[in-house]
Parts: C-alpha cells; structure tokens; sequence
C-alpha cells in the first residue's frame, strides 16, 4: 500500500493510530517545549502547517502520514522526527517570517507560479539569476529563511485548498549554470537548503525538474542528489534544453508555465488547440476573409526543438460551398500545403514559443502557418491559439514593420528569458474548427483555470494572483522587447534537422 490517505494496510492504519495516541499523551509536553502558554484561559493547540494536532481530523492524518512515509511507518523514528520539526520551527522562529522583507533581488531568482494540471502548487526556482555576492553576501541564514518562507506559502496554497492536494512541484532551471569556479557558499547553501527541506518538509514534494541542464549537469546533479533520499530522487525529472517543454506540458498547461517557458494567457477565452505536425509537413488555418486594420493575435508554444511559423494571404477568396480538398478547405479551416499564388505577409521564422500580432493592411482572405517542412525527420507537438479582433478594441503597441509588408507586426524573441505575451480577447470570429480530415493529427483541449492573470503587453510579463502566496516574495520579470525575431541561420537549422 502506498500509506496515503485511503491507502493503508493493516499495519500503516494501526502504526497511524499509535502515532496519534502518542499526541495525545504528550500534548502537555508539547506545548510546554512549544512555549505555547495560556491565552484567554484556553491553551493554544499544537499545529502544525495550519492543522491543529490535538483534534483528529482527515487533515491531521495528512500530516501524521507524511512523517511516517518518511521513516517507512517506523513508529519511533517517524514521532521523533516529528517533535524534531515542531522544535526546529521555534528555534527558526517560523512565525515571524510571514511579516519578515526580503531583499528585490529575491525575486529573480524563484517564485510560486500557479498549478500545474491537478490543483498542486509549481515552484520556479532560477539559478541562472543568482549572483552569489548579492545574495550570500552576508552568509547563507538569509537565503536559508527565504527558501523556507517560499515552502511555507505553497503550504499555505495547500492548507487553503482544504488538502486535496497535499504536495507541490518544483523546476529548478540550470540555463547558463556554469560548474567552473562554483562558489562555497553556493555549494553550503545547495548543502543546508536539502537537509533542512527533507528534515521538516517530510513528503511535501510529488515530483522535482531538472530543465535547461548543461551537459556536465551528471556531475552536477550527483552532488545535488547525493543529499536526498532515495525516496525522493525518484521524484527527479532531468530534462535537456530541448525537451523540458514536453515534460514540463505532461503535468502542467500551457497557462500555467510563466512566460519565459512559453506560458500563455489566462485571459483568452478561446480553447487552445493542439496539433502533432510531421516532419516535411505544415498546418494552415485559414482565418477567413479579413478587413483593413483588423488584428490576427496569437500564441503558441512547441512541446520539442521549434517549429516555422508566419502569415500568408490567399490569392483567391474562401470558397461559397465546401469541398473535398484539402488544400482550399471552407472558411475557417485547416491544412498542409500552400496554394498556387498565396503570398506571405510574415515571413516563416523558426520558434520555440511566439506570441503576437499582425495588423491587416489589405482585406482578403489570410491564412494561419505552422510550417515543418525544413525538418526531415522530427515531427513536433505544438499547443497554439489564434484569433481574430478589431483593431481599436485592444490596441497593441507598434513595432517596426517587416521589410517586405507594409504592414505591422508584433512578436516576441524566443531566446529572450521573459518574452512578453499579448492577452487575446475573444472575438465572433473562430479559427479552430476542422475541414481536412488529413491536417495534421489535429486534437483539442479546454482550458479552465481558476485564476485569472492579465499580462497587458506594457507591464512586467510574469504576475501571480494566488491569494495565498504572501509571505515568500514572487517574482516579476521584466517583459522582452517586442519586436520581430530573426529567423535561424542556415547552420542552426541544420543542427536542428
């Protein structure tokens, strides 16, 4: 049995009760150590994580279990640890953290950043962004206590959902981590942050990434693990530059990821489409007829690699009646090949993630490009939404034009750390419905989230809005430039192929 809630044996459920009678017996002692004295002629209680200790309860039993997991339903080793984490956090002084400022630069370097797929908090930590002599310049103890009070809000998130959820996710990214010279202070701090975490935060992690991790990270990553149980090292996924979007997409949606890892917004009513694009092949959605200085706005981020994307106007008008080809499907519509005379507007450029928008500057028709026609054997994965709006219902800030067009466009680096994201409202016209029964193995998803985050494309890209992460420091981090991406050079598209 895996000794969580519902899913005990004999043994687990009998070594959990113990565990609570012991709790009782010694609430006395406990609050005596605690220092938790008379108030209102009612003793304070033994909590813990915002779970009283002294009533049963199915969040007390969370707690309890996650401390047996730990010591395997060792009864003895499982209570001591325990009391061992009650002391701890009085000596740490826990309760003073929530009114505790830390330094900006905090901000950069990790943040709470919404849920992934099942309700669990995701923490983003970003080591690219840690200058040692800002942050350990006076030791380690303030990090150490950031580190916790970080821990401390994604329990609060967990507590505030009653406990349906009882851990969290982590992403560690390693981009630009270099190994040469790696401070001490780096090395004490890594060291004391794992041994206090898994010490009093028993069973709090579901699963640990690893992205954008160098080549050498096997070294890296042994000294980093070679602290953690084996319990928890299987909780580590160690992704490369190329393929940590596919697995961060696994567990969480595309709404969720912050912008830097391609994130789109929550804003956007219309449902995110996503398309499996094999090698030598593209998919085109044909938005329809357009009007002068009407907006096509979109956002897509690809699982693996990059994938081609740009704008073509059509050389004829959408068809009156359907039809069984899939080059000229009705409008709105889908499919692969490029018709005789199109032109193209925004030219193809290759990205791992994009979003943003293109002014209309002739009526026609126009159609949408996911292009992987220069890759010879990857197919790709690609989530995406494209929509169509006036121009003066949300206007966008300009950006120098194409030197083929006229007209002007609005996109965003994909090598920039925090590319900014252009929120998409929703409009009467609609691009997701299929005509081609041959486009790209096309499926469809819903995507619901209970918070709602504005990135208006003036603003710092990254905002969280969970109501209860107010006691670690979030991050906000400075939007890209918008402006048109070069396309790849012919060495790196090779290297891609």
């Amino acid at each position: 049995m895996s000794g969580f809630p519902g899913d005990l044996n004999d043994d687990q459920k009998k070594t959990l009760e113990e565990f609570k009678t012991r709790l009782t017996n010694d609430k006395n002692d406990l609050r005596t150590k605690l220092g938790l004295t008379e108030d209102n002629n009612n003793n304070k209680h033994v909590v813990l994580w915002t779970v009283d200790m002294e009533e049963d309860s199915a969040q007390r039993d969370i707690v309890c279990l996650k401390f047996l997991r730990a010591r395997d339903f060792k009864l003895e080793q499982s209570y001591e640890m325990f009391k061992k984490c009650l002391a701890w956090r009085k000596e740490f002084n826990i309760e003073s953290l929530s009114s505790e400022q830390f330094p900006d630069y905090y901000a950069k370097i990790g943040e709470i950043y919404r849920t992934d797929k099942e309700g669990r908090p995701v923490m983003f930590n970003y080591y690219c962004n840690i200058d040692v002599d800002t942050v350990f310049k006076d030791g380690v103890t303030q990090f150490l206590r950031w580190k916790v009070a970080q821990m401390e809000s994604a329990i609060a998130q967990l507590a505030a959902g009653g406990w349906s959820q009882e851990n969290m996710v982590v992403v560690h990214d390693y981009k630009d981590v270099s190994m040469l010279g790696m401070d001490k202070r780096t090395k004490q701090a890594s060291r004391e942050t794992i041994q206090l975490l898994q010490d009093n935060y028993p069973e709090m992690l579901a699963r640990k990434f690893f992205i954008n991790v160098p080549w050498f990270f096997e070294k890296l990553y042994g000294f980093f693990t070679a602290f953690s149980n084996e319990r928890t090292r299987k909780k580590f996924i160690v992704c490369g530059n190329k393929t940590y979007r596919k697995e961060l997409l696994q567990f969480i949606d595309a709404e969720s990821l912050p912008t830097k890892y391609g994130g789109m917004s929550t804003e956007e009513s219309n449902k995110i489409e996503c398309a499996i694009i094999k090698a030598k092949d593209a998919l085109r959605v044909d938005l329809g007829e357009l009007q002068s200085e009407q907006m096509i706005e979109w956002e897509f981020i690809c699982e693996s690699m990059d994938i081609g994307f740009g704008i073509e106007k059509a050389a004829n008008p959408a068809p009156s009646s359907p039809t069984s080809s899939s080059d000229t499907p009705t409008s709105p519509g889908k499919s692969r090949k490029q018709a005789a005379g199109n032109v193209t507007v925004l030219d193809i450029a290759q990205h791992e993630y994009n979003a943003g928008s293109y002014k209309v500057d002739e009526a026609g028709r126009y159609i949408f490009v996911l292009d992987n026609t220069y890759s010879i054997f990857n197919k790709k994965s690609v989530h995406y939404r494209v929509a169509v709006k006036e121009h003066d219902s949300n206007p966008v800030a300009p950006a120098a034009a194409p030197s083929t067009t006229s007209t002007t466009t609005t996109t965003t680096q994909s090598s920039d750390p925090a590319p900014s994201t252009t929120t998409i409202p929703e409009t009467s016209t609609t691009t997701t419905t299929t005509t081609a029964a041959d486009a790209a193995e096309t499926t469809t998803s819903n995507q619901t989230k209970e918070e709602t985050t504005t990135v208006p494309s003036s603003t710092p890209a990254e905002a969280t809005t969970e109501p209860t992460t107010t006691e670690a420091p979030t991050s906000e981090v400075p939007s890209a430039t918008v402006t048109e991406e070069v396309p790849k050079t012919e060495e790196e598209t090779k290297s891609e192929q």
